[in-house]
């Protein structure tokens, strides 16, 4: 190999006479010789890296967060090599983005495993990675809306709801609380599955109307979901005759009005129940009635002697019958009794 010749030191250039033959140039303050560079100046081999280390060894990232690799090349003695470059790459793009500095940063789908590579020279390491789902950000509402349930029976399905991230990941174990909106049944608490999804059963509910369902986590500041239940009285299980509001004093002759009102076991009003009439000793025939929404019918019936004793009878046209009796002829009115 081409050596250059050893360097002097003179008071001035050493070439023959005061304007040589110019082997030697000057450029910009440097002097260049036609020789190559010394074996001390020449690079060696390239190194060769034994292992590559990354701290960290593993990366968990929240959905859509990001953070940074920092990789390290040794050799064969186990020595850093200096000034060793790198490259990163994902192994699946659409999880992760990784930059040439080793930033990593999540596209937002939670998953259990994936994987950065990391490279130098020859030598690659793959850095497992992890990617949690975020804090709970909606709640998906799949099915249990809109129901319909006589009063003291169970809904027909559940309440189905899926809790999710802002990157739409489920949350898995997460605890669910259903209330409803009149605090008539005790709240029901749910966890969620793995796929995020929580199957909420309600117990029966036992006041007719419109109910809504909330739906949350345990938290102040949980995402809620609402539902809407119907409510329907259940079958006629009693009937009431009130006597009806009359002006004071009531016009001589005049007939007396009762109210009936039906309801179901639980006190709800029954409405468009249909009931039939008469005196129980009298000679009129039955009078029909049905009840309105609220589930009132109004009797009017004729002012009897105070001398005679009526009873006064009111049965539902259907099945199972109810029946419900009351004296109205006598001088002292008693409450009207309900019988099957």
């Amino acid at each position: 190999m081409n050596q250059c010749p050893k360097t002097r030191t003179p008071g001035r250039w050493d070439v023959p006479g005061r304007y040589p033959h110019l082997t030697l140039l000057l450029v910009g303050g440097v002097l260049l010789t036609g020789c190559s560079r010394s074996a001390v100046d020449a690079p060696g081999p390239a190194v060769e890296a034994r292992e590559i280390v990354t701290v960290p060894a593993a990366l968990t990232l929240p959905a859509g967060g990001e953070g940074y690799l920092y990789a390290q090349a040794n050799d064969l003695a186990g020595q850093p090599i200096g000034g060793a470059k790198f490259k990163f790459h994902a192994a699946e793009p659409a999880l992760l983005r990784v930059t040439d500095q080793g930033l990593v940063t999540s596209t937002g789908r939670a998953t259990a495993l994936t994987h950065v590579i990391v490279a130098s020279g020859r030598r690659e390491q793959a850095v497992p990675v992890s990617v949690e789902a975020g804090p709970a950000q909606r709640i998906e509402k799949l099915s249990g809306d809109a129901q319909r349930a006589l009063a003291g029976e169970p809904l027909a399905e559940p309440l189905s709801v899926r809790l999710v991230d802002a990157w739409s990941n489920p949350l898995a174990n997460v605890t669910m609380v259903a209330r409803d909106s009149a605090d008539l049944v005790a709240p029901i608490e749910v966890a969620t599955g793995t796929d995020g999804v929580a199957q909420i059963s309600m117990p029966p509910i036992t006041r007719a109307g419109t109910i809504v369902l909330r739906v949350g986590t345990a938290g102040a500041t949980s995402p809620v979901e609402s539902f809407q239940v119907e409510v329907l009285a259940g079958p006629p299980a009693e009937i009431r005759l009130m006597p009806a509001p009359v002006a004071d004093p009531a016009p001589a002759g005049a007939e007396r009005a009762f109210i009936v009102a039906v309801v179901d076991a639980f006190g709800n009003p029954v409405p468009d129940v249909e009931l039939s009439a008469r005196i129980a000793n009298g000679d009129a025939g039955p009078t029909l009635l049905r009840t309105d929404a609220a589930g009132n019918a109004s009797l009017p019936v004729p002012e009897l002697p105070k001398s005679r004793r009526s009873t006064l009878v009111v049965e539902s046209q259907g099945t199972p019958v109810i029946r419900a009796t009351l004296d109205v002829g006598s001088s002292r009115q008693q409450a009207a009794r309900t019988t099957r």
